[in-house]
């Protein structure tokens, strides 16, 4: 208070500390902490109930359960659904519902922690702004039902309220805290990798940008490379009239072998009859083409004549039927007026006119002369011609362009043909919306009746265009495509060559995949791994342990199994199940059923069909029922043998659940028609399973897998919610959009609506895709624009006509629905969406989540390099029933001595490490007690029964115990600190509560043992001994014994 000066007369403390904490103190400025509204919102939030139990929140898992419901009504939702259709109604009446409601729970919130002054303030918990965001979206959605534009967009937002499941369950929260602990480290080598991909962007582009292009036709096509200097010779309309530009142009003649050889025309149709031919091979021809990216909006705009180019369509019922009839007679006679100017509509925007771009040429003298001026594709597209400054800047353009007329104008610039030349690249400019430039051999396709296209989906046009293109390949998906293609380009214009560049671009790929994919990629695997390992440990950092604790922890988890014996007390069975228990016990009845499923796997394996041998199918009836009776014999054995216990073991489930269905299966074959052989053959397959109890390599592999399963539950949810996420995000952007035929399987119509094959169209693509599988070729099929898709001569539905909405019943009739083929959407973002959302995906998903899955897999792995102390514990009980016949669980002290010494020897050969032990082991099996050093007898925390017994649990604890300290005093003393210190609690804090709960079972099975432990009693019997040995000797006094020595026998002890 000193600090704040003296209080001004009148002030009361109450009123400064009032001022003091406001606004701090209050929830919204309004509600402060003892306020009726804000303690009743704490309450709702904080309200439990205890269940067997545990105790839940309410609130929260009401909320959990909500947003659950909803998740799965916005993912069985479809842009594509009938409106008017009941199940429709209640899902999107539904999804107002759940607006509100967790609007509620926004407010509630609010109240209750405040937004941003308070402790634990709504904005504080990145999570709190992920749901307050998905809310207000759906509020906005409620509020402005029926929206387009950019509220189309805002809603699609939606989408990631499956994402708030993930701040309600602490597992998945750990899982995702892994993927943004590893944001910072990974956007560093995103830094890295963007360069490098930047470098050899630019290196793509300055090489390889318009080389990947070749000439798509059913027909051969005479080249420049067949014949020098060729230039198709073009039959056009009548000069005289424009509209005769529809009809476009028709090569004079035809190729007759390698040679081209013209026919006046006769092949064309009658009114192209004109001849006309480029003055050289780098003057541009022209392809035009009218714009389909033009809305009614933009009719005002400068565009050629409607009868070249039809106005846009602006009704629903002009859009042309896909259904499979349209083409009937029945059909064409019922057809509208609507319909069929959309189909003209249709018919305009896919054609394509190979006409001269100003109809300039050379004459026989070599002059310059404009016959087909009229027919040209200025003329017939930008009739109104263009400003002054334009002009100016084609014909500069023209003058220095890279390619057009560069070695018709080399000689002499005043020339015919370099005139000709650059008044064709001018006209080809003034007009360049819709008039397309081509010289050389694209050219000569265009000319001769082909398309010049891309070879392939990915380009290097452009840097932006490069980059997607090596990220594209650096997920190995068709990257030996584009290196073949760049090592068959040859040039601009021109058709490519087989390995005509491999010199070049293949050493360029070769070492871009060795960078991206075996570098980048994989060592983003390892940032991952790396960071998962880190966060895994953090939870015990608040529990210091040594290494020798941690290793002796390790060895406790092997002691969690419930039984170690099949029986116990063998001796008190009867004879014949003692000779069946002695049976499935030996080394040979195992050897024999291990052959046997060998050989009915082996059997199996040779099915064929059909069938090769007549008698073939004989040997597989008989062989079926000899081994499934062997199987049955086996299990009857053991039954017999084992009694209740048989079940105990899950190898023994697992084999009566194989011999049941067998037997079943058996029986259903030969008194049904029903054919169950391959469901029964599944079972018989799985028994080769069984061989890996006697496989270490093989057995490792899978325990490591059987391991990882567990672990990877919470990796598969989060998996499970992004592909849920961007399912409903791909069903919501890309559901009406036109597919190729290519991907007619993958697509995203619904997410998870079953047709009639069974697929489930969304989530089936999206997890192909994760996997590699020509992801990229789906982004670019749904990145096609308007005007790549009618240059392909195929058509596209305008987004603003494909309106399910309120025009369904229309889309129906036309078959729109079960086929839709919508442009790509142009109110939010246009074709970077769909690229957008496909990088993401590969980066989110197939990189990061599916290497998270590695890193657990990896850390199992890790965790079963441990299964050496799984051998040591299965020789010990080996070994103890070679001691123990009778299967008694005790043994005396000399005999559990000697045990634990060959099993320690047993243990050290198997660490492959020196025989550090204070003792010689195998010396130690043929001592007596009292020969036995005390600086051995004293680690042995080893409880005996009254009668000298040991029981066989505290053997084997007291084996792994000695594996683990070695005789090295210091940790003797940290295992033993860590014994004192495990208690419940302890045990729970180190995830070790199954260790705990069956340490607790095994030492209430086992007798209450005496006082005494086994050093106890062998130091009582070196006492003894040394005792009766010097009974003959006179024993000093203590007069006679030198100050600070003791008694003889002491030192004999020690």
């Amino acid at each position: 208070m000193e600090a704040l000066g003296e209080l001004p007369e009148g002030e009361s403390s109450n009123s400064l500390k009032r001022t003091l904490v406001w606004p701090r103190g209050y929830a919204l400025c309004i509600f402060s902490e003892n306020h009726a509204v804000r303690r009743l919102c704490k309450g709702i939030l904080s309200f439990e109930v205890q269940i067997q139990g545990d105790r839940f929140k309410v609130f929260d898992n009401a909320i959990l359960v909500c947003i659950l419901v909803s998740c799965i009504g916005m993912a069985s939702d479809t842009p594509l659904a009938d409106p008017k259709a009941t199940l429709t109604q209640i899902i999107r009446g539904g999804d107002y519902v759940f607006a509100v409601l967790f609007g509620a729970e926004m407010i509630i919130k609010l109240v209750a922690f405040g937004l941003i002054f308070s402790e634990n303030a709504y904005l504080k918990d990145g999570w709190n702004i992920l749901d307050g965001v998905v809310v207000i979206v759906s509020i906005v959605d409620l509020a402005v039902a029926g929206g387009g534009g950019f509220l189309k967009g805002v809603r699609i937002l939606r989408a990631f309220r499956p994402l708030r499941i993930i701040s309600r369950n602490q597992n998945l929260r750990v899982v995702a805290q892994t993927i943004f602990a590893s944001l910072q480290d990974l956007l560093s080598l995103m830094v890295v990798a963007a360069l490098f991909l930047l470098i050899f962007a630019l290196f793509a582009c300055s090489f390889l940008s318009g080389r990947m292009y070749h000439c798509s036709t059913e027909t051969s096509v005479l080249l420049l490379r067949d014949q020098a200097d060729f230039r198709t010779p073009l039959c056009l309309g009548p000069l005289e009239n424009l509209g005769s530009v529809v009809s476009g142009s028709c090569a004079n003649g035809a190729l007759n072998g390698q040679a081209w050889q013209e026919n006046s025309c006769v092949n064309c149709h009658s009114t192209l009859n004109v001849s006309w031919a480029r003055a050289t091979v780098d003057t541009p021809i022209c392809v035009g083409r009218c714009d389909p990216s033009i809305v009614p909006e933009e009719v005002g705009r400068q565009q050629p004549p409607e009868w070249l180019c039809p106005k846009p369509l602006t009704s629903v019922q002009q859009l042309p039927s896909v259904c499979d009839n349209r083409d009937s007679a029945e059909y064409l006679s019922n057809i509208t007026s609507d319909e069929l100017q959309g189909r003209e509509y249709m018919q305009a925007m896919s054609r394509m006119l190979v006409i001269p771009c100003g109809g300039s040429t050379v004459n026989a003298s070599g002059g310059f002369v404009e016959p087909g001026a009229v027919v040209s594709c200025r003329e017939a597209f930008c009739s109104e011609g263009v400003s002054s400054e334009v002009a100016q800047q084609c014909r500069v353009n023209c003058q220095g362009h890279p390619f057009f007329c560069k070695e018709s104008c080399e000689a002499d610039e005043q020339s015919g043909t370099c005139q000709s030349c650059r008044r064709e690249c001018e006209a080809a400019c003034e007009c360049s919306n819709f008039c397309e430039p081509l010289i050389k051999d694209a050219a000569l396709c265009v000319e001769q009746g082909g398309r010049w296209q891309q070879a392939l989906s990915q380009d290097f046009d452009n840097v932006f265009s490069s980059m997607l293109t090596l990220f594209e390949i650096s997920s190995t998906e068709g990257w030996a495509d584009v290196m073949y293609a760049a090592c068959d380009s040859v040039g601009h214009f021109i058709e490519p060559i087989r390995n005509y560049s491999e010199w070049m671009f293949a050493p360029f790929f070769v070492v871009y995949m060795i960078f991206s994919n075996m570098f980048i990629i994989n060592l983003s695997v390892g940032v991952i791994v790396d960071k998962f390992m880190d966060l895994k440990q953090s939870g015990k950092r608040d529990v210091i342990l040594t290494s020798a604790q941690v290793k002796w922890l390790d060895s406790q988890k092997l002691l969690s199994r419930t039984r170690f014996f099949d029986v116990q007390d063998l001796d008190m069975m009867p004879s014949l199940q003692r000779k069946a228990y002695d049976i499935i016990s030996s080394f040979r009845f195992t050897t024999f059923i291990m052959v046997a499923i060998a050989l009915n796997s082996a059997l199996m394996a040779m099915q064929t069909f059909p069938s090769q041998i007549e008698w073939w199918a004989d040997v597989m009836y008989v062989g079926k029922r000899v081994f499934s009776g062997i199987f049955t014999l086996e299990m009857m054995l053991k039954f017999y043998a084992l009694r209740c216990t048989y079940f105990e073991d899950s190898w023994n489930r697992f084999d009566f659940f194989c011999v049941v269905v067998s037997l079943l299966g058996i029986v259903l074959e030969d008194t049904t028609t029903l054919n169950v052989t391959g469901v029964t053959s599944v079972f018989r397959v799985l028994r080769l399973f069984r061989l890996m109890k006697y496989l270490r390599g093989v057995k490792k592999i899978f325990a490591a897998l059987a391991a990882s399963v567990p672990k990877l539950v919470n990796v598969m949810a989060i998996l499970l919610l992004l592909l849920t996420l961007y399912s409903i995000l791909g069903v919501s952007l890309f559901s009406t959009l036109k597919f190729s035929s290519e991907n007619a399987q993958c697509n995203f119509k619904d997410f998870a609506k079953a047709s009639a094959v069974g697929t489930v169209q969304a989530f089936i693509t999206l997890f192909r895709a994760s996997t590699g599988e020509a992801w990229n070729e789906i982004m670019h099929d749904i990145a096609r624009s308007p005007r790549q898709i009618f240059a392909s001569g195929d058509w596209c539905t305008p987004d603003y006509l494909f309106d399910p909405e309120n025009h369904f019943e229309v889309l129906s009739e036309k078959c729109l629905i079960e086929r839709p083929n919508g442009c790509v959407n142009s109110w939010i973002m246009g074709q970077l969406m769909p690229l957008t959302y496909w990088v993401t995906y590969t980066l989110i998903v197939a990189i990061m989540v599916m290497n998270l899955v590695i890193a657990v897999i990896l850390e199992s792995y890790e965790e079963g390099k441990g299964e050496k102390d799984t051998e040591i514990v299965e020789h010990c009980v080996k070994l103890w029933k070679q001691r123990d016949t009778d299967l008694k669980m005790y043994l005396p002290m000399e005999e559990a001595i000697a045990y634990i010494a060959e099993a320690l020897n047993y243990g050290m050969e198997l660490h492959q490490e020196e025989n550090r032990m204070p003792i010689a082991m195998p010396e130690l099996i043929s001592k007596r007690l009292t020969e036995v050093p005390m600086k051995f007898i004293n680690t042995l925390d080893l409880p005996c029964t009254e009668d000298g017994k040991v029981y066989f649990w505290h053997a084997l604890v007291q084996v792994l115990k000695l594996l683990c300290h070695r005789w090295d005093p210091t940790l003797i003393n940290e295992i033993n600190s860590l014994e004192e210190m495990l208690d419940p609690d302890m045990a729970e804090k180190l995830k070790m509560d199954r260790i705990w709960e069956s340490r607790k079972r095994q030492m209430q099975q086992a007798p209450r043992e005496s006082i005494l432990s086994v050093k106890d009693h062998i130091a009582a019997l070196k006492i003894q001994h040394i005792v009766r040995d010097r009974r003959v000797v006179r024993v000093p006094s203590e007069s006679e014994v030198p100050k600070g020595r003791n008694h003889a026998f002491q030192d004999v002890v020690s």
